[in-house]
C-alpha cells in the first residue's frame, strides 16, 4: 500500500474527518486532502507525528517508497501526455525484463524508460502515442543500435495511467515480470510472454493470454481473472481465506486446488482456465 493509502486508511480507521485529523497534525484539510490523494508528501516532521501517532515505524509508513526507491535506475526517459477523456489503451511493447502498469490520481499517461545497462533511451527506444476519439495507442520503437535481447535483459517500461479515464486496456509484451496495480476498468488483457505476473489492488475483468508456465501472484482485486493457455502448467496464489468460483474450459485444462473450500460457486470473483492441455494449480494464502 502507497503512503498516501495508508494515511487515509490510517485516518478512517482512527474515525476522523479530515478537519479532526488536520488539527490533530497541526496542518489544514486541504494538506491532508493532498496527501491522501497523493499530491503531495507529508514533510519528515509530520512523518515523525504520523508514526508518533499511530505507533507504526518510518520503515512501515514508507515500505513501498523505500521499495520504489531500491529500483532507482542509471538511465531514465520519460513521455508524457495529457489525458481529458475517458479512454481504451492500446499498448504495445515488444520485450522488456519488467513491465508495469498502474494508475495515477492525475491527468496524466506517463511512460518511463529505465535500465542500468542502455545508456541512450531516448534515440534507441522511442515511444509514439496516436490518440483519436476514445482511443489511444501506445506502441513502443527499437531503433537501430540495441537489440530485442537487450532490451528483455535490461529493460524496465512504467506505463502510469490517469484512473479517472481509463476504460479498457490492451497490453502486450514479451517480458520477464509483468505488474498490474491501483487500477479500476471494464476490461484488462494481457497477451504474449511473461514468466510471472502480480496483480495487487485492482477491479474489473482481467484476460492473461500467456502460452508458457507462468507464476501469478494476486493481492487484493475483485472481478473475473482468465486465463488462457496451450500446453502450460501455472501457479495462482490468492490471498488467504479469499473466497472464488471457478471455471474450467476447453480441452484437457485441468484447475486443481489446495484449499477446495474456498472455491464457492456464490461468490462474485471468478477464476477461470481456458484452453488447451493446460493445468493451474490455485494456492490461498500468499
Amino acid at each position: 500500500m502507497k503512503l498516501s493509502e495508508k494515511i487515509k486508511a490510517l485516518r478512517k480507521g482512527a474515525g476522523m474527518s479530515q478537519e479532526e485529523f488536520g488539527a490533530r497534525l497541526n496542518v489544514s484539510r486541504q494538506a491532508i486532502t493532498k496527501w491522501e490523494s497523493g499530491e503531495g508528501l507529508p514533510d519528515i516532521g509530520n512523518l515523525l507525528a504520523l508514526s508518533r501517532m499511530f505507533n507504526l515505524s518510518l520503515d512501515d509508513l514508507l515500505s513501498e517508497e523505500k521499495a520504489l526507491a531500491e529500483k532507482l535506475f542509471l538511465y531514465e526517459s520519460r513521455v508524457e501526455y495529457d489525458i481529458d477523456a475517458p479512454m481504451d489503451f492500446d499498448i504495445h511493447l515488444r520485450s522488456a525484463a519488467e513491465v508495469t502498469v498502474s494508475g495515477t490520481p492525475t491527468e496524466k499517461l506517463e511512460i518511463v524508460l529505465s535500465s542500468n545497462e542502455i545508456a541512450d533511451l531516448s534515440h534507441l527506444l522511442k515511444v509514439k502515442i496516436d490518440s483519436s476519439g476514445r482511443g489511444a495507442d501506445i506502441d513502443l520503437h527499437r531503433q537501430d543500435g540495441i537489440t530485442e535481447t537487450l532490451c528483455r535483459k535490461a529493460l524496465h517500461i512504467g506505463i502510469r495511467l490517469p484512473r479517472r479515464y481509463v476504460q479498457k486496456v490492451e497490453v502486450s509484451a514479451n517480458v520477464g515480470k509483468f505488474n498490474l496495480r491501483h487500477l479500476e476498468y471494464e476490461h484488462f488483457e494481457f497477451g504474449s510472454k511473461a514468466g510471472e505476473v502480480t496483480l495487487d489492488e485492482i477491479s474489473g475483468d482481467i484476460e492473461l493470454d500467456i502460452n508458457n508456465d507462468v507464476v501469478i501472484r494476486a493481492g487484493s482485486f475483485s472481478g473475473n481473472l482468465s486465463l488462457n493457455q496451450l500446453n502450460a502448467v501455472s501457479t495462482l496464489f490468492l490471498p488467504k481465506d479469499k473466497a472464488v468460483s471457478s471455471r474450467c474450459r476447453g480441452v484437457r485444462t485441468r484447475l486443481l486446488c489446495d484449499t477446495p473450500d474456498l472455491f464457492n460457486s456464490e461468490a462474485p470473483d471468478v477464476i477461470e482456465l481456458n484452453g488447451f492441455n493446460s493445468e493451474l494449480t490455485v494456492s490461498f494464502g500468499q
